[in-house]
């Protein structure tokens, strides 16, 4: 069953309120207006007998025998839309040869009594019959207006509702219109805004701040899958190159020197996809944080003296300063190894021969602060920043170690914010970089 609009919904909501406050409001008004009706049909009943009351005084005068004076008065009272009776003490009314006898009372009666006057006529009574069709037939005529009113009222308040709710969802109408005609072949397109400043238009402005974060998005996507490509085209060419020689009749059979730089393509290619794994992890946000408390100087201690041999086969010094105080700090072991095996191979791999590396981890305030400082090729202070996009590499760096893939120092960077730090890269006096890590001492928020 389809919903109704929601055009619809609101104009059926409107009416129905404005339906049900004007009946609430012609409720209160009956009662009100019936109430007066009815006071002045009962003001008009006392009036009637005032005037018999006052009449009869004045009869009197004329004549001065009681039974003389009503029926004579009797004879003189006369409505059209009620009958006044003179009773005597016996309870018979009196009658008069000359009263009209054709006026009929229409139904319902209401029946009234009061004294004579009982100074002058002890024991008789007025006796008022008032027909009270017209209270009735005024009441019928009262609930038939606001009852047409009503309805009405309601369907005018349906039409103006129709067409305000219309006019106020026209700016929607018009954004899912141009929604439709979003592509990721045409990403650069926008909902159209009327007025940035109500309800819709918010809405609209944080649409397109989305559409702006996804185009964003997509277009890292795609140069982040055609950069893979690239950095990957170039060891399987290799690799192919070489099996390809290899298949050939009469061919000689691989060198050492050959099949090393198989494993070194290999090798490239296997850190690569971790890499690239790794990242695709953490744009899907499925590696989460698994924190305990550790003590930073441990860790990169435990780093430092696994990359020793690595160091000392390009001729390198790799010394690690066993700080005054130990450094606690609440972090994922994991992470933060990755983090800091990072930056020794970035090191290591950008130091000439006979350099010195040097690795310090210290407690400053509530934060813990890792550096790796080398005497390498150093970083042109406009690379600086760029380093850690993914797979850009700067021109000192592709020409020192072309194999590298661009992706350490991204990883390296989101495993610091990931612990809500920073790792910055800063120019050494005298030449080289020092890689910072700065983590606070008590993990984040939410982590």
């Amino acid at each position: 069953m389809n919903r109704l609009s929601i055009r619809a919904r609101l104009t059926l909501l409107y009416a129905g309120s404005v339906l049900l406050m004007l009946a609430v409001a012609s409720l209160t008004l009956r009662v009100v207006l019936r109430d007066g009706l009815e006071r002045e049909f009962q003001r008009a009943q006392l009036a009637t007998i005032a005037l018999v009351q006052n009449q009869f005084v004045v009869e009197l005068e004329e004549y001065p025998a009681v039974d003389s004076a009503a029926t004579h008065l009797v004879g003189e009272v006369l409505f059209p839309d009620r009958q006044v009776s003179l009773l005597d003490p016996t309870g018979r009314p009196m009658s008069h040869p000359r009263r009209l006898s054709g006026v009929v009372l229409s139904p319902p009666l209401r029946v009234i009594e009061a004294p004579l006057n009982p100074s002058l006529a002890p024991g008789w009574t007025v006796r008022v019959t008032h027909s009270a069709d017209g209270l009735i037939r005024s009441t019928r005529r009262l609930d038939r207006g606001l009852t047409v009113g009503i309805f009405v009222s309601a369907f005018l308040a349906g039409l103006v509702g129709w067409w305000l709710t219309g006019r106020t969802l026209e700016p929607v109408g018009m954004m899912a219109h141009a929604a439709e005609g979003i592509q990721a072949s045409r990403p650069s397109e926008r909902l159209p805004i009327t007025d940035p400043s109500d309800e819709l238009g918010r809405l609209g402005l944080a649409f397109n701040d989305l559409l702006d974060r996804l185009e964003r998005a997509l277009g890292q996507q795609r140069q982040f899958l055609a950069d893979a490509a690239h950095e990957l085209r170039t060891p399987i060419a290799r690799l192919r190159s070489q099996l390809e020689l290899a298949e050939r009749p009469g061919s000689a059979p691989l060198t050492p020197e050959a099949i090393a730089g198989l494993h070194s393509d290999l090798e490239r290619m296997a850190m690569m996809l971790d890499e690239l794994l790794q990242l695709a992890r953490v744009d899907a946000g499925e590696r989460t944080l698994q924190p305990a408390r550790l003590f930073v100087d441990d860790v990169a201690h435990e780093a430092t003296a696994a990359w020793r041999a690595a160091a000392e086969r390009r001729g390198l010094a790799l010394e690690f300063e066993v700080p005054e105080q130990e450094v606690p700090l609440a972090a994922d072991p994991v992470l933060l190894r990755r983090l800091i095996d990072t930056l020794l191979d970035n090191a290591i791999r950008y130091s000439s021969s006979g350099g010195r590396i040097e690795v310090t981890a210290r407690a400053e305030g509530g934060y813990a602060v890792i550096d790796v400082a080398d005497r390498g090729i150093g970083i042109p202070e406009d690379e600086r920043a760029r380093l850690f996009e993914r797979f850009f590499r700067g021109r000192l760096g592709r020409q020192r170690a072309p194999d590298g893939s661009g992706l350490g120092l991204p990883i390296a960077q989101w495993i610091a914010e990931r612990h809500g730090g920073r790792v910055e890269l800063l120019p050494r006096e005298g030449g080289g970089t020092v890689a910072r890590v700065t983590l606070p001492r008590a993990m984040p928020p939410g982590e």
